[in-house]
């Protein structure tokens, strides 16, 4: 009886974190109900002691890889160029317009992409997390590294290659500062 309370209280984490992470993205509630194995995979996440954060993040990069892919190239490109003209400021800009568009104080910004808008206030709220201890450099950089490789059209084996060679490569770093 107490599993079937703490997978819930997980599940139910996890899938708040997802939330938070995409708060942009329209009618994320129904998005997700396009994802038959999300509660299995949630189980997995729970089963190998993922913390909710971390397990929402990686979640948050399944959803956006569907997004993403219908979106042509070109404007991936353009998705790719807004976010790097506001990263100057730890993207602090996508938490301020995120945080007032959801409270109905500010209007949508003319000329950002709304693609912009989703990955800028998820890498905002990401980076915020990784800098208060909550998320781990590793899983705020392979989200980092993974929208990257998304918007630059790179299939999924191509990003799983990468984070391969990421995580390996943080594997040898540890290794020689011990």
């Amino acid at each position: 009886m107490f599993s079937f309370f703490e997978n819930f209280k997980y599940r139910s984490e996890v899938l708040v974190q997802v939330h938070t992470i995409l708060m942009m993205v329209p009618k994320l509630k129904a998005l997700l109900k396009t994802f038959p194995n999300l509660n299995d995979g949630i189980k997995e996440f729970k089963k190998s002691q993922t913390p909710p954060l971390e397990a929402a993040v990686y979640v948050s990069m399944v959803v956006l890889a569907k997004l993403i892919d219908e979106v042509p190239l070109e404007t991936r490109s353009v998705v790719l160029q807004q976010l790097e003209e506001k990263s100057e400021d730890v993207f602090r800009w996508f938490g301020q317009m995120g945080v007032g568009i959801k409270n109905g104080e500010l209007d949508y910004p003319v000329g950002t992409l709304l693609l912009t808008m989703v990955l800028g206030v998820a890498i905002w709220y990401l980076g915020f997390a990784e800098r208060d201890g909550k998320l781990s450099a590793q899983a705020y950089n392979t989200f980092l590294a993974d929208v990257g490789g998304m918007l630059r059209g790179k299939s999924a084996e191509e990003r799983a290659k990468l984070r391969l060679h990421a995580a390996l490569g943080d594997l040898i770093r540890g290794a020689g500062t011990s």
